[in-house]
């Protein structure tokens, strides 16, 4: 019976160095570290750190494909259409600044004031000669606009030709830069890089647009 149990007793043994050595030799079986799966998980990414792999379960992978995808389709689908015109009213030009929403979702268009465009005005030698918002004031509150699917935003201004010193600007070309001034968003508030700006090219002869 002794030598029944010591034989008993050393099978258990070998079976557990056997477990302890497997477990060190095969990374398949080890169990990941919670600290760093969690950390890339947020990063929305899977690394491989070192040659130890980190593995992750089917529906967190899943939601890191989901989140991915969703982003790429995102990245793809905004398109704004910018069209900027002028038109001479007896030497004030008349500013119309269209904005149309060609994306495949709404867009929520925030506003840090009142203020929500502004143009600038450059010569031939590329310096500044007039800026609307210049001596303007505005209300210091966040307004927010939404611009839905195929839906249509018209800006419209006017300038009078002057300058800066409030004198009509000599004969020459001239370089019109118009933007809005907001950030665009996702409805869900994602922030996008979206080029809000135009410019124009045009020639001024006698203080009327030529």
């Amino acid at each position: 019976m002794k030598v029944k149990n010591k034989i008993i007793g050393a099978l258990l043994i070998g079976h557990i160095i056997w477990l302890l050595v497997g477990c060190v030799a095969t990374n398949d079986v080890i169990k990941p570290n919670l600290n760093i799966e969690k950390r890339l998980l947020s990063d929305g990414l899977k690394k491989n750190l070192g040659g130890t792999h980190t593995f992750m379960e089917p529906n967190e992978k899943k939601i890191i494909k989901k989140q991915l995808i969703s982003l790429k389709d995102t990245k793809q689908e905004i398109t704004l259409s910018k069209e900027l015109k002028m038109v001479d009213n007896g030497g004030v030009l008349q500013i119309d600044f269209l904005l149309e929403n060609q994306s495949s979702m709404d867009l929520l268009f925030v506003f840090g004031s009142g203020q929500k465009y502004d143009f600038h005005i450059y010569n031939d030698q590329g310096e500044l000669v007039y800026r609307w918002s210049d001596g303007r004031m505005f209300t210091m509150a966040i307004k927010e606009m939404v611009i839905k699917e195929n839906e249509q935003k018209k800006f419209k201004t006017s300038w009078d030709l002057k300058d800066k010193n409030g004198l009509v600007v000599p004969n020459g070309q001239y370089r019109m830069e118009f933007f809005v001034t907001a950030s665009v968003h996702t409805m869900e508030g994602k922030v996008l890089e979206v080029d809000l700006s135009k410019s124009y090219t045009f020639e001024v002869e006698d203080g009327s647009l030529k």
